[in-house]
């Protein structure tokens, strides 16, 4: 059963690090270019990888979120689901790797009461107006029903999981400098039952600061903490 769990947050925070966008192969001009770019931006987020005290202060200062910036009931992960989805985590990382992602200051926690698990990460933009683009593409209907079936076709092996259907988050437009949201509908085969799930994710810039957040939550129910809740707290970090 935990090993499952552990693979379910392995899958959103795939969908949250955008793993589909950098590893996908477009079918149309519009969308692979809007993919090159996010690729390219994100090869070149923290690429200036260096020993000098600068930058390790830079490192020590990124922005995340800790529980103290959440509502109570959140949790980390228990040790052992910890240590699994870091395992699986570590696996996807260098795919996003390959694909132009490097994912930094990442955050995951849960609830265990409400089965709500919010996440994110930030990362450092070296070329904004690329960064930009991407987030402009990413919002075109005709991208993103592309992307939607490039997530089903990586999906299509794993037994667990199936995401049904997607949509556009008006509340995340216009948010931060640039941004872009968009809600998965999926189903969670736990090895008991069938949980439907809803996942929230988006992606902003604030300044020189990229950001992705995550929020997962049982289909029946409004979550806890909403993913403009969730950026807005992120956002807050960044711009202190």
């Amino acid at each position: 059963m935990k090993t499952k769990i552990g693979i379910a947050l392995t899958v959103a925070l795939a969908i949250l690090l955008g793993q589909s966008v950098g590893q996908a192969k477009s079918t149309t001009q519009q969308a692979e270019g809007g993919i090159h770019q996010l690729s390219t931006q994100f090869d070149q987020l923290l690429a200036q990888d260096s020993t000098s005290p600068e930058d390790s202060d830079r490192e020590a200062t990124t922005a995340t979120l800790t529980l103290e910036d959440l509502p109570d009931g959140f949790q980390e992960l228990p040790p052992m689901l910890e240590t699994q989805v870091k395992e699986q985590f570590a696996a996807i990382s260098s795919q996003f790797r390959h694909g132009g992602l490097e994912p930094e200051e990442l955050f995951i926690f849960y609830n265990p009461r409400s089965l709500q698990i919010v996440g994110g990460f930030t990362g450092e933009i070296l070329d904004t107006a690329q960064f930009d683009g991407s987030i402009e593409t990413l919002s075109q209907p005709a991208v993103q029903e592309i992307l939607f079936a490039q997530i089903q076709e990586q999906l299509k092996d794993v037994d667990m999981v199936e995401v049904t259907g997607y949509r556009s988050l008006p509340e995340m437009e216009d948010f931060a400098d640039q941004s872009f949201g968009i809600q998965l509908d999926a189903k969670f085969d736990t090895g008991f039952f069938t949980l439907p799930l809803k996942t929230d994710v988006a992606s902003f810039r604030r300044q020189d600061t990229g950001a992705f957040t995550m929020v997962m939550y049982r289909e029946s129910s409004n979550p806890e903490l909403s993913l403009r809740s969730l950026s807005d707290r992120l956002n807050g970090k960044i711009v202190q």
